[in-house]
């Protein structure tokens, strides 16, 4: 959990360089004067990095027996796995147009597809993990979220009026729970695809 916490709060900074530019521009307590984001982005990535590790485990009990053998560990992953992003966001967004968050949900699942497909056992771990943090973040939007759009939501969500902008119950931007889920089948078995390791039950 904690390692996927500091890799989301290094993480979640940088990818505002794109989602500034076409899905928001929230109100920061320190908005930084960089092109990437700030204090907040570094909570919300280390929060939700955390929840996308540990939420199935937890929740259904399982523990993880990983193999203490360096080289069992798969680190090419970690190169991987934001040049995908990365490359996604670059061709798609940057030549193509298409808005950031479905880029990146994009990017997501192709890397959710990779991980599945060397390591079938994980689906499940990937599937109720996305699950879990879209219904997380979906609690969080429904009873915080609708005063802020209220608000602020003309100005700050980019989406805001379009046919890109879904709300779900009138409250909940459809758009957060296709990137929460999506993140959620990548963040949640990436720790235990890079190690090697292997859920048991509890």
């Amino acid at each position: 959990m904690l390692a996927m916490s500091i890799t989301g709060g290094i993480i979640g900074p940088f990818s505002e360089y794109w989602y500034f530019k076409d899905y928001w521009n929230p109100p920061m307590i320190l908005h930084p004067s960089w092109p990437f984001g700030g204090l907040e982005d570094v909570l919300f990535g280390f929060a939700i990095g955390g929840i996308a590790a540990a939420a199935y485990e937890v929740l259904l009990r399982e523990r993880l027996v990983c193999p203490t053998a360096p080289k069992r560990r798969q680190n090419w992953v970690l190169l991987v796995f934001p040049a995908a992003v990365v490359i996604s966001l670059l061709i798609l967004t940057d030549i193509f147009g298409l808005n950031s968050i479905y880029t990146s949900s994009v990017a997501f699942l192709i890397l959710f597809a990779l991980m599945v497909k060397l390591r079938p056992d994980l689906f499940r771990d990937a599937i109720f993990s996305g699950l879990l943090v879209m219904l997380v973040m979906f609690a969080i939007y429904f009873f915080y979220l609708p005063s802020f759009i209220g608000r602020y939501g003309r100005e700050l969500w980019q989406l805001y009026g379009t046919s890109g902008g879904v709300l779900i119950l009138g409250r909940v931007p459809l758009t957060e729970m296709l990137w929460g889920m999506t993140w959620g089948m990548v963040g949640g078995p990436l720790y235990e695809f890079w190690r090697g390791c292997k859920l048991r039950s509890a």
